[in-house]
């Protein structure tokens, strides 16, 4: 029961998702699945780390721009 509760909070969450996660980010030559566990790792870090919408979606952004990507413009 607690983790169908925790996993409804987790989608709800995800509806609500600072811009910076749902912004498309590119690198060249990178494999499109090696992206997303990029992008799934910067998440959920993000998450973890930091309290607000605001400082998730700055670490998002931090964790990509380390990882060298960009946002598509």
């Amino acid at each position: 029961m607690t983790s169908i509760v925790a996993l409804a909070l987790l989608m709800l969450a995800g509806c609500s998702a600072p811009a910076a996660f749902r912004s498309e980010w590119t690198k060249p030559d990178v494999a499109l699945v090696t992206q997303r566990r990029d992008e799934y790792e910067c998440e959920r870090q993000a998450v973890f780390l930091h309290a607000t919408a605001r400082e998730r979606a700055a670490g998002f952004a931090a964790c990509m721009e380390a990882r060298g990507y960009a946002r598509a413009r």
